[in-house]
């Protein structure tokens, strides 16, 4: 007979190794959804060596728990996302309808699995900007992500982007970013991205004080986070193109191309 011990050992053993599997794989999600500048400011191709190995191990991770386990479903449900993650990492930006249905099977089959799965719906929203250009599609996914992570402030940001720069919708875009300085008065991200957005104001109305508005918000941003590739960049698109200063440009571009 086996001693109990033992076998209490014996039983923990698959479990722990399912758990040590599938820890990379949350530690990004949480990461992502807590904006982690480690994890948002990877470049794609160090997101494609970092990843590249999660759907199997997740997938080995649910093996292990065997069918009946109340974390399989979730384990099944992220190896689905990163599969159509890394899918979409590998694949041009232009317009590819097969890839994009490829993708969005994907998805919905793990929001099926997890219905809360906000990263997967925010994925499924970012389908609908160039693979398969739909903006009510886009909006209606990239809504359901806030929905489900209201604190999520990446994806208000997101979201906001996508207003202010393609749709042209302003005011509705400020509102977003102001939503998220609530939530977060610190973050990086949504004061560069509302600097960014008075750039598309000034191009609009040609009025001065958005260029002066946008590099308070974006040098504000620096201050917060100077490892931030697009705040340099906006910096120096905010000389070249707004103020036609070439020599001002020119550091804040040198310093984005060696963060490149």
């Amino acid at each position: 007979m086996p001693e109990p011990k033992l076998e209490r050992l014996h039983n923990s053993m698959p479990r722990n190794y399912a758990a040590a599997l599938q820890d990379d794989a949350q530690q990004a999600i949480n990461n992502l959804m807590k904006m982690e500048p480690t994890e948002i400011q990877l470049y794609r191709m160090e997101r494609l060596k970092k990843y590249s190995p999660y759907p199997r191990l997740l997938e080995r991770a649910a093996e292990l728990l065997g069918p009946e386990h109340y974390m399989r479903t979730t384990l099944q449900a992220r190896q689905l996302f990163f599969e159509g993650w890394l899918l979409q990492m590998e694949s041009p930006l232009n317009p590819d309808s097969t890839l994009a249905k490829n993708l969005l099977k994907k998805y919905r089959r793990a929001v099926a699995l997890q219905p809360e799965f906000a990263l997967a719906y925010y994925q499924m929203s970012t389908v609908f900007d160039r693979l398969s250009p739909n903006s009510d599609s886009l909006l209606f996914y990239s809504n359901k992500s806030i929905e489900l992570a209201p604190s999520w402030t990446w994806a208000i940001n997101q979201t906001a982007y996508y207003l202010y720069f393609k749709l042209k919708k302003f005011e509705i875009a400020k509102t977003l970013l102001e939503k998220s300085l609530n939530i977060d008065p610190d973050n990086a991200d949504t004061w560069g991205t509302l600097g960014y957005c008075h750039y598309v104001f000034y191009q609009k109305s040609r009025d001065i004080k958005h260029l002066d508005t946008m590099e308070q918000y974006l040098l504000y941003a620096l201050k917060l986070d100077s490892t931030n590739y697009n705040t340099w960049y906006n910096l120096g698109v905010l000389h070249f193109n707004g103020r036609k200063d070439q020599a001002a440009s020119l550091p804040y571009f040198l310093k984005a191309s060696r963060m490149e």
